[in-house]
């Protein structure tokens, strides 16, 4: 995709020796920084579309609270659920502030691969001085948040369940289907709407008309419908 070769960068081919291939490797590298230049100003650059950038659009103003409400109930330990793309971290991060009033320290971790956890930093302008948010028992109260959880053993998220309860740490975790053993806090989905509210929060109204074309092609996957508008966007501005 082009997002991913002009974000990660090429490696430059020798320029030619004779005179002619001189001009075409210096029409070559031109292009090349006009088309970074284009880049970085892409209004579906990652700095612009990653988790947190956008906030998560609910379909009904209620839904925040209920949330909340029931997060509450089951003192923050259960799942947020739905498919590839659809806004599961979005929401995480859009949570945020309702999180770090509640909790001293929260560590975000994901899951890339079977058995395999990587730590990520915590969630942005998470304070770790907050110390007068603690638990019943007066120890400071603790979040872990686990994106992709269900690539975790059935015994390794028992366990890990367990452990965190006997601890009194909270657990907020996102999966791709519902899990054992945890309340549902809430189920992401992506349709027009939200596309259409992505969009005009981009300032990108004119690809509102591409929808029906983007959902055939990725479902409701809106993780990759905005890597295609990345590519289309950079593709029209240098041309």
């Amino acid at each position: 995709m082009l997002r991913k070769q002009i974000e990660t960068g090429g490696r430059q081919s020798p320029t030619p020796a004779t005179s002619v291939g001189k001009r075409a490797a210096r029409g070559k590298q031109t292009r090349k920084r006009s088309a970074v230049k284009s880049a970085l100003n892409n209004p579906f650059a990652t700095r612009n579309v990653a988790p947190g950038e956008i906030p998560y659009f609910f379909s009904d103003e209620v839904d925040f609270q209920r949330i909340i409400e029931r997060a509450e109930a089951a003192s923050w330990t259960g799942q947020i659920v739905g498919p590839h793309g659809s806004g599961k971290t979005t929401l995480v991060r859009h949570l945020s502030d309702q999180l770090q009033q509640r909790f001293a320290a929260i560590e975000f971790l994901i899951v890339r691969g079977i058995r395999e956890v990587q730590v990520c930093q915590p969630l942005e302008g998470t304070s770790q001085s907050v110390v007068n948010v603690r638990n019943s028992d007066g120890n400071a109260r603790t979040l872990y948040v686990i994106d992709g959880i269900e690539r975790l053993s059935w015994l390794q998220r028992k366990l890990l369940i367990a452990d965190c309860r006997r601890k009194r740490i909270s657990l907020l975790v996102t999966a791709h289907r519902r899990l054992l053993g945890l309340p549902v806090f809430f189920e992401t989905s992506f349709d027009e709407m939200r596309f259409s509210k992505i969009l005009h929060h981009l300032g990108t109204q004119q690809y509102e008309s591409h929808y029906q074309r983007l959902s055939k092609e990725f479902g409701d996957n809106c993780r990759e419908m905005l890597f295609e508008l990345y590519d289309q966007h950079l593709t029209s501005v240098c041309q």
